[in-house]
């Protein structure tokens, strides 16, 4: 029986894997990211997503951005009733987390695509094979020159390999299925998945579980899976010596304070402790981090028993300093104008439209107070009542949410008038 059960396992595990590409889309649907404000900060933040299009505010040229892979699922736990125990699955790592400020361009359009956790393998059960399946690789992420990939997944407990594979314990117990050699490891722990990539950069490894080191020896049973590699650190193997049934926690996420609080994004997942009872691994708890691997269990009768838990989902987060300004003309662009006759004052705003009062010399002009623009201009008709150099300043208060006070000021010599009234 072991033997037919086998065969279905090593035909599962062999079939290719089909994995689909998150890429950016040429067009996509305005995003609707959830808006928060900090002080002086405006905080967008977008959740998984298959795409949409974001244009970057008026008046806005640099952001902090942290832009997060998804977590990949861990392994389920293997089912292997000649033992006391059984192998946990291999937790799944980390999403890759990026961290910088970057330059933007106002106005302008760009597609934002979030990536999916991954889901969680089945677990073995009586019945069926006995060795847990592997989860499911996190979605990349991508938002303007950044690609954060997504982890990759946990291996099952008693999972196959191919022989000669380094990553993993080779029990030196060949069978050959037509041209695949292959080897088999009876309720060890599962190999956790490695983190993703930040811009092209290098991976965090998962962990591997508890191996043997002797040539045909036994593999111990019942071992702990490995945990996954973490968006900061790689995650630690499992023991080789001592207490090989205890999972070690996954590999160290990347702090970031942007949105205020200090939240720790993509985190590797635990790996599974090799156990008797079976339970589910734990889903990641923040953005971009690797679900736990599956309890492994001598006595499961369905496969979601030893479920491994589901990656979270990655994270675009984007915080900025809107601010406004204003350019002021007069009719003409004339440098000097002359005393008490009526000069047309505009204001053009940048940013964001508001409420406009001016001022010459410090003092509010008569009729100039809190006029609003339209369309980002205001007109002030003002009537100077100084003589020589005068200073024009506009103060703006802006209507829009998120945008930050602004003045502009500009330096007028006012001449005696001329001519009769």
């Amino acid at each position: 029986m072991r033997a037919a059960l086998t065969k279905v396992l090593l035909v599962a595990f062999l079939a290719p894997i089909v994995v689909s590409l998150d890429l950016p889309y040429a067009s996509a649907a305005n995003c609707t990211p959830v808006v928060s404000y900090s002080g002086a900060y405006t905080i967008e933040t977008f959740t998984a997503t298959s795409g949409c299009s974001w244009t970057t505010p008026l008046n806005v040229f640099s952001a902090d951005v942290v832009v997060v892979g998804a977590g990949a699922g861990g392994g389920g736990g293997a089912f292997d009733n000649q033992y006391a125990k059984s192998g946990g699955g291999g937790s799944g790592g980390a999403g890759a987390v990026i961290v910088h400020t970057i330059s933007l361009t106002p106005n302008t359009t760009t597609n934002v695509i979030v990536g999916t956790g991954g889901s969680g393998g089945v677990g073995g059960y009586n019945g069926g094979s006995w060795g847990g399946m592997p989860g499911a690789s996190g979605g990349n992420t991508y938002f303007l020159s950044d690609t954060a990939t997504g982890g990759s997944y946990g291996l099952g407990g008693g999972s196959w390999g191919y022989q000669g594979e380094a990553a993993r314990c080779d029990t030196h117990r060949p069978l050959t299925f037509g041209s695949a050699n292959v080897y088999y490891i009876d309720g060890v722990g599962g190999e956790g998945g490695a983190s993703g990539s930040a811009n092209g950069g290098a991976t965090n490894a998962g962990g591997k579980p508890y191996c043997t080191l002797t040539t045909n020896s036994p593999e111990a049973v019942g071992a702990a899976g490995g945990s996954g590699g973490g968006s900061a650190a790689a995650a630690s193997d499992g023991a080789t010596s001592g207490d090989t049934v205890t999972a070690k926690p996954g590999g160290a996420g990347t702090v970031s304070t942007i949105t205020g609080a200090s939240i720790t994004y993509g985190v590797g997942g635990a790996g599974a402790s090799g156990s008797a009872t079976g339970a589910v691994g734990a889903n990641g708890s923040t953005p971009g981090s690797g679900g736990a691997g599956g309890v492994g269990s001598i006595n499961a009768t369905v496969s979601s028993t030893s479920l491994g838990g589901s990656g979270a989902d990655g994270i675009v987060i984007i915080r900025f300093i809107a601010q406004t300004s204003a350019t002021l003309s007069l009719s003409g662009n004339p440098t000097s104008v002359a005393f008490r006759a009526s000069t047309p004052v505009v204001a053009t705003l940048q940013g964001s439209n508001g409420y406009v009062t001016f001022y010459a010399n410090n003092v509010a002009i008569p009729g100039c107070k809190r006029l609003q623009s339209s369309g980002f201009t205001v007109t002030c008709n003002w009537k100077p009542q100084f003589h020589g150099s005068v200073t024009l300043k506009a103060n703006i208060t802006p209507t829009s949410a998120g945008y930050q006070s602004g003045s502009a000021s500009q330096t007028i010599f006012v001449k005696s008038r001329t001519g009769t009234r």
